[in-house]
């Protein structure tokens, strides 16, 4: 089927614990991955893998290897999505955890706190 577009991630790992994510983001307007590189990394609490492969990506193993990856979220493999211009794909990992529902609950209320939301 010469005419087959297909956009796909494959990551074989063993997980003991951790979150790992193929995430499709739609935006309003036409953005590159490079655009979204640089956003991600003016985002606090993340490391971001850039697009070459000497970067490397983002997998759980490594992610739970130390404390101070452990408390990051891992982004990388950005790329372009074939069918839709205002859209990306992105993998995503984080050590559920360190970085899961308790500490996320507790970054939440302190932003919100922050931010005069209560």
């Amino acid at each position: 089927m010469p005419g087959l577009r297909v956009a796909a991630t494959a990551v074989r790992v063993p997980v003991v614990n951790g979150h790992s994510e193929a995430v499709h983001v739609s935006f309003t307007a036409p953005v590159t991955p490079d655009d979204a590189l640089a956003a991600l990394r003016a985002a606090p609490d993340l490391r971001v893998y850039g697009n070459d492969p000497a970067d490397g990506y983002p997998m759980p193993q490594p992610v739970c290897a130390s404390p101070a990856e452990r408390r990051l979220v891992h982004v990388g493999r950005v790329r372009a999505d074939v069918d839709e211009p205002c859209a990306l794909w992105l993998w995503v990992v984080a050590d559920n955890l360190t970085v899961g529902a308790a500490l996320n609950a507790l970054q939440i209320v302190s932003l919100a706190a922050e931010m005069s939301w209560l």
